[in-house]
């Protein structure tokens, strides 16, 4: 019986203490900072040239795949534009 009374009242004062967080103001909002500008990107200095892909392996599936994307690369490097 004493332990139901004990029990009862930290309950009471755990809810008591749930409703009195719960009214009070909420926290005004903060301004959120102004956006920058990014700086312009410069032009990139690398020079075109010929693209090497390198792979583990020298013979399959895999590479047969592989070797088709990289050339399909090279025919589009090469297209006229």
């Amino acid at each position: 019986m004493q332990l139901r009374k004990i029990v009862s009242i930290v309950v009471l004062l755990v809810l008591l203490t749930s409703v009195l967080a719960a009214c009070q103001p909420a926290a005004e909002p903060t301004k959120a900072p102004e956006p920058t500008k990014a700086a312009e990107p410069a032009e990139p200095k690398i020079e075109p040239g010929e693209l090497e892909v390198g792979v583990l392996w020298e013979e399959g599936t895999w590479y047969d795949i592989v070797q088709e994307i990289g050339d399909s690369m090279g025919r589009i490097s090469r297209a006229p534009r």
